[in-house]
């Protein structure tokens, strides 16, 4: 059976490192063509044009290839799997009509950004409007002039705004959301199935950010939760009728951050009633409200799982394509990722040498247990086990000074079981659900669901090897009886925000007097991994995938959501598959200590 998975995700590798070999050819092909655009036909019908015509032939030669275990998938009836209003025009079906708008709050990396620098010393006026993150023109950038693409992508790592002469800014409208690339969607599904049951561009917006910037600097430089108060306001003028906010991945923590910030007198000087007579509730899709280990991996070196269990040739491959050391700088100027960072300490994620909290019962309890990343130095042949304080104060250590002084100042990643009376006069705060309260309100109207998927391998810890400064992960290091497979360990989750950050908060946490003082009923449904090999669905993104992206496109997460804008909440009721419960005992156990 071990043999088979090998060889399976062998086979899914080299698949997909075929299909960048494609794309490089097709970007490289276009940019040829461009040279023979016919100047009385629109270039970008020209080039949609290409595009279909070369995703054909990419379509028809790849699944010639395809090992037959993958030919068996496709020829299933994928018709239904496919069809982008099908949920949404079922249940318009059955009488569903949209009753409330709606705001769309995308996840990091899900908001397109396009140039617009203009200096004459700049590259960035061959990419004027052109988008250096989504869509092909990123992966031409990318590919042919690579410099010119990591000056945009990167911040000044001193101010975590604009380098000199460069601006890049996130896209705007639905488009700026609902693809990545052509043929691979993030919003897409959730808005063509809201337009099968009455919505449009007055009652379904999107609130697209430069997910680079930290939370102040979105505020500070583009005015972001400004806008976002003026569109809630807007979406709620049009018919006097509250908006719901549906948020996934980070968007989340945009979210817990701006109900905070609009209360405050340093920000939108509201107060919760504000937020009551505006917004009927919040939607969870995927949150990562506690943070991830997954965060610190490419802080520290440059690399995640995926990129640790390459062999040395595809290695060579995607280190040519982007170096390990150039996305370890990326990731440096990125101030957004660090909002990610796990939250609440040792008493939450777990203590060096200790069972930790999220842990499965099948794993050895006497082996070594990190409670995020350990290190050997060189040398050695015992890893040290550090707290997770210390291994966010390592990335603290190798990034920039005044980026780690701008990160705590920032983001307050700590946990207390008191609130601090003068939260909303302390920014740091507002993103960590442990530190600041949902909001108290007066008649207590505001609806709140958390929907994620359990059942999937998710990245929770790290070992490392460590050479002065320098950390990769030890990609020869295996313990099956504790999920320890090429230097990471797994534990239950969506594929990227473990169990215990998707889970706690909206299970156990809000349930306290002192985080949820209204105490607004949330309702928790979590989706169950129902496939027996994941990755191969993963190819496909099925309608029945649940991790962290393709829940986005998960057939019963979209007719839960439409029954939510249809006023019909109430039928939906919470599904709990994992241990969340008993994982959320053990923490609390830690937090009484």
């Amino acid at each position: 059976m071990a043999s088979n998975s090998k060889k399976t995700h062998s086979n899914i590798k080299w698949i997909l490192l075929g299909i960048v070999g494609v794309l490089v050819a097709i970007t490289y092909n276009r940019y040829h063509i461009s040279k023979h655009i016919d100047p009385f036909v629109p270039e970008d019908w020209q080039y949609r044009k290409l595009e279909e015509k070369l995703q054909e032939t990419l379509r028809l030669n790849l699944v010639e290839s395809l090992p037959p275990f993958i030919k068996d998938l496709l020829n299933r009836d994928l018709s239904k799997e496919v069809d982008g209003f099908v949920v949404g025009s079922e249940m318009h079906k059955e009488g569903l009509r949209m009753k409330h708008p709606v705001i769309l709050v995308p996840g990091i990396a899900a908001s397109a950004l396009e140039a617009w620098s203009t200096s004459d010393s700049d590259c960035g006026r061959n990419y004027f409007r052109k988008r250096m993150w989504g869509t092909l023109s990123q992966l031409q950038a990318l590919l042919l002039d690579k410099q010119c693409w990591l000056s945009h992508m990167q911040l000044d790592p001193k101010t975590g705004l604009d380098p000199k002469d460069v601006r890049l800014r996130a896209s705007s409208g639905l488009e700026a959301t609902d693809y990545l690339f052509p043929g691979y969607w993030l919003m897409a599904k959730l808005i063509s199935n809201i337009a099968a049951i009455g919505g449009d561009s007055n009652t379904l917006q999107v609130a697209p950010y430069d997910w680079r910037l930290s939370f102040p600097n979105l505020e500070k430089r583009d005015l972001f939760f400004t806008k976002l108060k003026a569109k809630i306001e807007h979406a709620y003028g049009l018919e006097n009728k509250k908006v719901y906010l549906v948020c996934h991945s980070m968007g989340n923590l945009i979210q817990l951050y701006f109900m905070n910030w609009v209360q405050s007198p340093l920000g939108g000087r509201k107060n919760a009633q504000w937020i009551e007579q505006h917004i009927a509730g919040w939607v969870n899709i995927a949150g990562p409200l506690l943070g991830t280990p997954k965060a610190l991996a490419p802080m520290l070196s440059g690399e995640t799982r995926d990129s640790a269990q390459l062999d040395p040739y595809a290695s060579q491959i995607v280190e040519r394509l982007l170096a390990r050391n150039e996305i370890q700088s990326l990731f440096h100027s990125f101030d957004g990722v660090a909002t990610l960072f796990p939250k609440g300490g040792s008493k939450i994620w777990g203590f060096p040498g200790e069972h930790i909290p999220d842990a499965p019962e099948h794993f050895d309890h006497n082996h070594e247990s990190s409670s995020g990343v350990s290190f050997r130095k060189e040398n050695s042949t015992t890893f040290e086990q550090v707290t997770i304080e210390e291994a966010v104060q390592r990335v603290y250590d190798i990034v920039d000074p005044q980026a780690a002084k701008r990160w705590k100042k920032s983001y307050d990643l700590s946990y207390t079981n008191k609130v601090d009376p003068n939260y909303l006069e302390k920014p740091e705060t507002w993103a960590n659900p442990l530190l600041a309260p949902l909001p108290k309100f007066q008649y207590n109207n505001f609806k709140m669901f958390c929907f994620y998927g359990v059942g999937l391998p998710t990245e929770r810890s790290y070992y490392y090897n460590q050479t002065g400064s320098e950390y990769q992960i030890d990609n020869q290091y295996f313990n099956e009886d504790s999920g320890i497979s090429h230097g990471v360990q797994d534990v239950d989750g969506d594929g990227t925000v473990p169990l215990l950050s998707a889970g706690y908060m909206c299970r156990r946490g809000w349930h306290s007097k002192h985080l949820n003082p209204s105490g607004i009923k949330i309702v928790v449904k979590e989706r169950k991994n129902l496939v027996k090999n994941p990755a191969l669905e993963a190819l496909l993104r099925s309608p029945t995938n649940v991790d962290h992206v393709d829940i986005l496109g998960n057939n019963d997460v979209i007719r839960d959501i439409l029954l939510i804008l249809g006023g019909k909440e109430q039928e939906i009721q919470n599904e709990i598959y994992s241990d969340i419960d008993a994982i959320a005992q053990r923490v609390d156990a830690n937090l009484k200590n």
